[in-house]
């Protein structure tokens, strides 16, 4: 096996590193608006109970 250069392993780390990042944040988005919805369905239940 060759030696692979070093900056293309670092290359190909940050690459994924950051594709990582992107769909981590972009999940957690979706688990925020997620979790809003449900705490204000769970509000609006709260209110009309009372």
């Amino acid at each position: 096996m060759k030696k692979i250069k070093k900056k293309y392993v670092v290359g190909f780390i940050v690459g994924l590193l950051t594709v990582l990042t992107m769909e981590f944040l972009m999940n957690t988005e979706k688990y925020v608006n997620a979790f809003n919805e449900g705490y204000n369905k769970a509000h609006q239940s709260e209110k009309s109970q009372n």
